[in-house]
C-alpha cells in the first residue's frame, strides 16, 4: 500500500499559486520481476493574478482511477 501528499504554493507580487497532488495505490508482486497495482489520484493547480490591468484565476483539476504495471530488475 502506498500513500502520497505533495503541495506547494508560491506567491510573488500579484501572482500566487499552490499545487496539490495525493495518491493512494495499492500494489501485488506477481512474479519476482513484474508486479501490477491500481490507485486514485487527485491532482490540481490553482493560480490567482492580482493586477491594476488584469484580475483572473486559473484552476485545473484532475482526479480518477489508474492502473500500473512495475518492473524490477
Amino acid at each position: 500500500m502506498t500513500v502520497r501528499a505533495d503541495w506547494f504554493s508560491a506567491s510573488v507580487g500579484e501572482y500566487s499559486g499552490s499545487i496539490w497532488n495525493a495518491m493512494a495505490s495499492a500494489n501485488y508482486q506477481v512474479a519476482n520481476h513484474v508486479g501490477i497495482g491500481a490507485g486514485y489520484q487527485f491532482y490540481q493547480i490553482d493560480g490567482t493574478v492580482k493586477d491594476d490591468k488584469w484580475r483572473g484565476d486559473l484552476k485545473i483539476r484532475f482526479d480518477g482511477p489508474f492502473l500500473q504495471l512495475t518492473g524490477f530488475w
